[in-house]
This record gives C-alpha cells, sequence and structure tokens, in this order.
C-alpha cells in the first residue's frame, strides 16, 4: 500500500521507524531496529522502484505500542506529502 501510494504521489515522501521488542540484549536490540527500517527501505527500492532519496529509515529502538512484547517487532511507515 506504501508503494502504490508513493507511485501515486510523486512529491511524497515516506520516514519508516524501525522498532524491536524489548527481549535480550538492549544494544543489538537497537541494532536490529534500525535494520528493520532499513529492510523496509530497501524493497521499497528494489521491489517497487521507489527512490531511495524519498525514504528515510530510521532505529527507533524499543517499541512499547502493543501489550505483546513480540508485537513491538514493526516498522511503521509514515507518508508526508
Amino acid at each position: 500500500m506504501v508503494a502504490d501510494y508513493l507511485k501515486n504521489h510523486k512529491d511524497s515522501k515516506v520516514v519508516v521507524k524501525g522498532y524491536a521488542s524489548p527481549d535480550g540484549n538492549l544494544e543489538f536490540n537497537k541494532k536490529l531496529a534500525a535494520a528493520r527500517a532499513e529492510s523496509v527501505k530497501t524493497m521499497l527500492v528494489k521491489k517497487y522502484g521507489i527512490k531511495a532519496d524519498r525514504i528515510t529509515a530510521q532505529g527507533e529502538g524499543i517499541g512499547d505500542m502493543f501489550t505483546e512484547n513480540s508485537w513491538n517487532r514493526v516498522s511503521i511507515c509514515t507518508l508526508e506529502d
């Protein structure tokens, strides 16, 4: 859905924020959160042909949006017009 939106709105950009659960080593989880965001960016570029300069990937560290720890292992995309 994000790729379709970006293809149809050529001036829009997206910020991808990666998160990890609190399980395990904090430093490793920070790296994992950044890698999660970069993975989404890579997919948008390579699979869907979105220009890399329209995508910002950020590792946000430990997520706490959800009560189930494993659900916090996510990347969240925010579109910017």
